[in-house]
């Protein structure tokens, strides 16, 4: 019998789109807690599934999000008025 692994989600808190994926991995507990620590300090709704559920979601840059050259968020644009699936 396989233990089923678990997935960290974060989703954009006025959008719902999914920006954060991670797996957690007992052996990087310590690197998984700061990360997800920090993007609850961003504001991020975080969840728990199975990687296999994780892995069906939609990943990817938040369009709703200015970035700069550097990656650094810049603020918000228009924001949808309804949640991303």
């Amino acid at each position: 019998m396989s233990v089923e692994r678990m997935a960290y989600v974060g989703r954009e808190p006025d959008c719902g789109c999914v920006t954060f994926l991670m797996v957690d991995d007992p052996s990087h507990s310590r690197d998984t807690a700061l990360e997800v620590a920090r993007c609850v300090r961003d504001g991020m709704a975080i969840d728990r599934t199975t990687v296999e559920d994780a892995r069906k979601l939609p990943l990817a840059t938040c369009p709703h999000w200015r970035i700069s050259s550097r990656g650094k968020r810049l603020g918000r644009t228009d924001v949808p008025t309804e949640p991303a699936p």
